[in-house]
């Protein structure tokens, strides 16, 4: 997997990662801010409402007067959040109820026929502060506020039954346009840590194998700009490593060159010595190139000379005799030949080999 889509898939994990924890936390923050709105607007909307209530209930007049019937049906349809509204006396029996029914019937008998959602209103009484319960799968709050009169006296409460659709719609918009911010944010970042990525490191990395894809073994250079950060010391250690391979074969080199100038003059006087006058000897390595002749070669060509700019293909018993040689090291084989007008007997041998390298002995003697 390249660097670059790594990174890509980091980012977009971390991103992922990022969104989900930050959404159950903007989903709980959501909740809690636009619950917290909506019972405030309802407390708001009993409180302008209490003074109606207080007045009647501390009058200690046993029916719902009209003020109070007209304020209540007014309302429930002002307000479309309101599913139901309970009025309650001092001592809890029902003062007011969309349904005449209920009307004048006691906590206990109307809690029996299920006419209160919870029982926000008996913690209400005994407590007398207000509560708030949640039913309904999160749907509703059942609210319950006491009515206190001038001594600080609970004089009645009013139950209110309310409908959060309204709060969940405001959290699932807010929370859509969470999700649209956070793609934006992530598309915005992703694309400015793509092109810092790119230009920052993979642009270089790629520069950087292209110089070393490009390193000549004759010079042994890197062709990279300088850079001050952690590419720039990666290509500087390449550097130092290619001046230290470059310094170890010129002392590579000198000593392959010094060790073939002792062994030219080693086979020189082995060959003095032990070739008879007018006789011609050559030395080639394992790859056939000339290591040292005992006559001048008029052959002009760069680089090594081999075996076969001396003898041509027509020469082909030479061939063959160093052939058999190369096959059968030790074994010392003849063979006649011609060059030019005279003739030679050819004796061919490959030496036994010394640290690895193999050397083969061609010798041309005059026929007598």
């Amino acid at each position: 997997m390249r660097l670059s889509l790594k990174w890509f898939v980091a980012y977009a994990a971390t991103a992922l990662y990022v969104a989900i924890v930050g959404g159950i936390f903007f989903f709980n923050n959501y909740v809690f801010i636009f619950g917290e709105k909506l019972q405030q607007e309802i407390a708001e909307e009993v409180r302008a409402r209490v003074p109606v209530m207080v007045t009647a209930l501390a009058a200690n007049r046993p029916q719902v007067t009209f003020s109070e019937t007209e304020m209540m049906n007014n309302w429930v349809r002002s307000d479309d959040r309101i599913q139901s509204i309970i009025y309650l006396n001092r001592n809890a029996s029902i003062r007011w109820h969309k349904t005449g029914d209920y009307i004048g019937k006691s906590y206990d008998d109307a809690r029996a026929e299920d006419v209160f959602a919870t029982n926000a209103v008996a913690q209400t009484y005994m407590k007398q502060m207000p509560k708030v319960v949640m039913y309904g799968s999160g749907m509703y709050y059942d609210m319950a506020f006491p009515l206190r009169g001038a001594q600080d006296e609970v004089v009645g409460i009013v139950n209110l039954q309310i409908s959060r659709q309204s709060a969940k719609e405001l959290i699932a918009r807010a929370m859509v346009g969470y999700a649209v911010s956070c793609i934006v944010v992530f598309i915005i970042m992703g694309i400015i840590l793509y092109i810092f990525i790119y230009v920052k490191v993979v642009s270089p990395l790629n520069g950087l194998s292209n110089a070393v894809d490009s390193i000549s073994l004759k010079d042994l250079k890197l062709n990279y700009k300088e850079r001050n950060d952690e590419i720039g010391g990666v290509a500087e250690s390449v550097s130092g490593f290619l001046s230290r391979v470059k310094k170890e074969f010129k002392g590579m080199e000198a000593q392959s060159k010094k060790k073939e100038e002792t062994e030219q003059l080693w086979w020189k006087a082995l060959l003095a010595v032990a070739i008879s006058k007018g006789s011609r000897a050559v030395v080639v390595d394992s790859d056939n190139n000339i290591m040292f002749a005992n006559f001048e070669i008029n052959v002009k060509k760069d680089g090594p000379l081999h075996l076969l700019d001396i003898f041509d293909g027509q020469q082909s018993e030479v061939i063959t005799i160093i052939g058999k040689a190369m096959d059968t090291p030790g074994k010392v084989f003849k063979g006649e030949t011609s060059v030019g007008d005279t003739k030679y007997v050819i004796k061919a041998v490959q030496l036994p080999a010394q640290d690895g390298e193999l050397r083969t002995m061609i010798v041309l003697e005059p026929e007598k």
